[in-house]
């Protein structure tokens, strides 16, 4: 069972995102699911074979550094985060580890689903910008809990609209019923995802975190589950696939723009964030591409790589280092003992 302290317990920061990387294809491993992994370090999981797929996303990273330690403190239903070796209260990572705990828990429950899971986007949306947009392809709608608080169900992102009118006329009375209600919001990955061309109504989604962002985040328990159970019934129920294509308003700026054509000024431009970030930790976790594609494939059950070293070893050779969040081999956990 997918389990809310042991993802927020995981450390995450933009650029290495390796610890909830390996995290996640080990749970996928252990539900039996495959994924497949692109250039850039962004995840993609489908379950069932289905026409069409409800699609929940989520990105890796968090805005908290790495530290020495990361335990997890409750109290009175709320999550907090504390570093036992300074004795300070440290981010929890709720922005947006929750997010992938409800997108873990909806793939541990559902039949047929797709997720996907993103690095960096707490600098700007670099891994959803560099996204395969034909795993959307035959996706009913696709949700993001990434928001604060408990009650927004955002259909427009910084001036971008998110959802098509059909789909939020379906899904107002489930939203009523759960204590949820429209509203604007900032930039966050389904929002890069519509404004590269998703043809499907996606939201974002508050699901129980608190003060993001800052030392003294703390994550509600009640609020996460609530939010859980609005996935699955939406996922329950909204069966029909709730076509929107975005489209830019036009520009009436007043500033000059020489011989830029407008099609140029809307036009994403890719980062310079390279596929080399992330391959040298991530390429140990996959088998070598093959000649046809540079997608990957998941190695043996039997073997796996040390999260610090590396270096290859039977499972049971590894175990969970708690001060550092990750399985080590037994000479990695005498070196950081």
């Amino acid at each position: 069972m997918i389990d809310l302290k042991k993802v927020l317990s995981i450390q995450t920061y933009s650029g290495e995102e390796w610890r909830m990387f390996a995290f996640i294809v080990r749970e996928c491993k252990r539900l039996g699911v495959d994924v497949t992994q692109d250039d850039y370090g962004n995840l993609y999981i489908t379950k069932g074979m289905s026409k069409t797929y409800p699609c929940i996303v989520a990105h890796m990273d968090s805005v908290h550094k790495i530290g020495s330690d990361l335990s997890i403190i409750e109290h009175k239903g709320m999550l907090t985060g504390f570093n036992l070796n300074t004795m300070q209260q440290s981010g929890i990572g709720g922005d947006d580890k929750v997010g992938i705990y409800i997108a873990l828990k909806c793939l541990e429950e559902c039949d047929a689903i797709k997720l996907a899971f993103f690095v960096n986007e707490e600098s700007g949306c670099i891994g959803s910008g560099e996204a395969w947009m034909e795993f959307f392809d035959d996706c009913r709608f696709v949700l993001q809990a990434d928001r604060r608080g408990n009650k927004d169900f955002v259909v427009n992102a910084s001036g971008t609209k998110l959802s098509s009118k059909t789909f939020k006329k379906n899904v107002l009375p489930i939203l009523d019923n759960l204590g949820y209600a429209f509203s604007d919001g900032m930039m966050t990955d389904v929002m890069m995802l519509k404004q590269k061309g998703l043809k499907v109504s996606c939201a974002n989604i508050s699901c129980g975190y608190y003060r993001p962002h800052s030392a003294d985040e703390y994550v509600v328990v009640s609020d996460v589950e609530n939010c859980l159970g609005l996935f699955l019934t939406l996922i329950e129920n909204m069966v029909d696939v709730y076509e929107h294509t975005y489209s830019p308003p036009a520009y009436y700026g007043r500033y000059s723009w020489d011989d830029r054509s407008f099609d140029s000024y809307k036009t994403y431009t890719p980062s310079t964030y390279t596929p080399s970030t992330y391959k040298p930790k991530y390429d140990a976790y996959w088998d070598d591409a093959d000649s046809l594609s540079s997608w990957k494939t998941k190695k043996e059950e039997t073997l796996y790589y040390c999260d610090n070293c590396t270096e290859l070893h039977v499972t049971t050779d590894l175990t969970y280092n708690h001060d550092y969040n990750a399985f080590m081999c037994e000479k990695c956990n005498a070196a950081f003992a």
